[in-house]
């Protein structure tokens, strides 16, 4: 396959995330931990994974801006993952930092390119550089 180098970028970007959190297999389904059963408000200027019609993962827990624009999309049962071509990578870094604790999960670590948050028995990765990408990958057993 001849792929352009922007999205050689992206692709890379994703597989960093993926790596990042622990790509193993496992030989037995995860137990999640339970998501809360009503969908909270995110406020203003908000929106969720599931409003953008993702299925998996923390969807309706997840804050994003509201104007986000992505580019592609993974959603299994198992991960998660968008390429985000906007708001600027930066950006959505800082906003992230902000907005996911509030909306239940904790961070790990961040910088002004990136960020490793969990919770909901998921953890995520957000990154930042010649591409911008969130995944999000169920906690194994």
């Amino acid at each position: 396959m001849n792929c352009s180098p922007g999205r050689r970028a992206l692709l890379a970007a994703a597989s960093v995330l993926v790596l990042a959190s622990g790509c193993a297999a496992s030989a037995t389904e995860p137990t999640p931990e339970p998501v809360p059963s009503t969908a909270p408000n995110l406020g203003d200027g908000v929106t969720s994974l599931a409003e953008l019609g993702v299925d998996n993962g923390p969807a309706a827990w997840t804050p994003l801006p509201a104007d986000i624009s992505v580019g592609e999309v993974v959603d299994q049962e198992n991960v998660v993952t968008l390429i985000v071509l906007a708001p600027e990578g930066e950006q959505f870094i800082d906003f992230l930092d902000q907005q996911l604790p509030a909306a239940g999960f904790s961070i790990e670590s961040a910088s002004k390119t990136g960020l490793v948050f969990s919770g909901y028995g998921w953890t995520g990765g957000a990154t930042t550089g010649e591409a911008t990408a969130l995944t999000l990958r169920r906690d194994q057993d």
